[in-house]
């Protein structure tokens, strides 16, 4: 991911971190799957909310 990225792996950490705090999950997987859900249920207010 690092070099698909162009980011250090410090960053991809903090970043996946923050992201995992923001949807107040406790993995990445829970996080993946709780955007999938979102964006299922409804895809236009999940657009609108980026």
């Amino acid at each position: 991911m690092q070099l698909i990225l162009s980011k250090g792996e410090n960053t991809i950490r903090s970043q996946r971190q923050h992201i995992i705090r923001k949807l107040g999950v406790s993995s990445m997987k829970q996080a993946v799957g709780k955007l999938q859900n979102l964006a299922y249920e409804s895809p236009r207010k999940f657009l609108q909310s980026e």
